[in-house]
């Protein structure tokens, strides 16, 4: 089921979370990592096919850690919806998946206003494969990253949708 699109308002939660999980062998604890970078400022842009809603929102949080290892960004437009990427902070590709040792998944709310005013929400989430995440740089400095989801089948099974978008991030 596509929502109409007349009259769209949005209010998109986009929570990305991708984390390269890993079990250590053998007793010890282990160490805790490192903040290689606090980022303070970025943007975000995030579009979404069926009907086709949009919005730009400023970053709120950012850390890249271990070099890398980790990014975690969050970006909130209070009338517009939030994205949050939690994975690899180092350049590549990375699918939605989930398995014993890595998850790769992305969750998206979408708020359609409707023709009385109402805004309904309607979530996604992606853990085999519908979404990617490019990063296309991250260091101290900063980086940028785009992400692409394909036929993304709603929590509840009745909608499907396609989203895009960039996210960057700044000390």
């Amino acid at each position: 089921m596509r929502r109409p699109a007349a009259r769209v308002a949005v209010i998109l939660a986009v929570g990305l979370a991708v984390a390269a999980c890993s079990s250590s062998s053998g007793g010890s604890a282990t160490p805790a990592p490192s903040v290689s970078a606090v980022f303070a400022g970025g943007t975000e842009n995030v579009q979404v096919a069926g009907p086709v809603l949009s919005f730009t929102a400023p970053l709120v949080t950012g850390r890249l850690v271990d070099d890398g290892a980790m990014l975690n960004v969050q970006y909130i437009n209070v009338q517009g919806g939030t994205l949050t990427y939690t994975g690899p902070g180092k350049p590549g590709t990375y699918k939605t998946e989930r398995t014993a040792d890595t998850i790769t998944s992305l969750a998206l709310v979408v708020g359609v206003q409707g023709a009385g005013g109402d805004v309904p929400y309607v979530s996604f989430s992606s853990i085999a494969g519908e979404c990617s995440v490019t990063i296309v740089r991250v260091d101290r400095t900063g980086g940028n990253a785009t992400f692409t989801c394909s036929n993304l089948a709603s929590s509840d099974g009745k909608t499907k949708t396609d989203a895009t978008g960039t996210f960057d991030a700044r000390p």
